[in-house]
C-alpha cells in the first residue's frame, strides 16, 4: 500500500511540474500574439497598453517556470 501511495504522489508532482512548463508556454504564447497586435496599431496608447499586457504575460510565464523547478527540486528521491 505505502508503494502504491508513493507512486501516486510522484505521479501528481510531475503532472504539476509539467502543468506549471505548460502554463508558461501559454503565458509565452499570448505575449507573443500581444506584441504582434501591438505592432499592427497606429495608436501609442492602444499598443503601449497591449504591450504592457505582454509584459505580465512573460512575467506570469517566468512564475510559472519558477514553480515548476521548485517543484523539480523538491521531488521525493527514488
Amino acid at each position: 500500500m505505502r508503494l502504491r501511495h508513493f507512486h501516486v504522489r510522484m505521479l501528481e508532482m510531475a503532472l504539476k511540474m509539467r502543468n506549471k512548463f505548460l502554463k508558461a508556454r501559454i503565458y509565452r504564447d499570448r505575449a507573443e500574439e500581444l506584441r504582434t497586435i501591438a505592432d499592427g496599431l497606429s495608436t501609442n496608447s492602444e499598443r503601449n497598453f497591449l504591450i504592457t499586457l505582454a509584459d505580465d504575460y512573460e512575467r506570469l510565464a517566468k512564475v510559472a517556470e519558477a514553480q515548476g523547478r521548485f517543484a523539480q527540486a523538491v521531488e521525493i528521491p527514488h
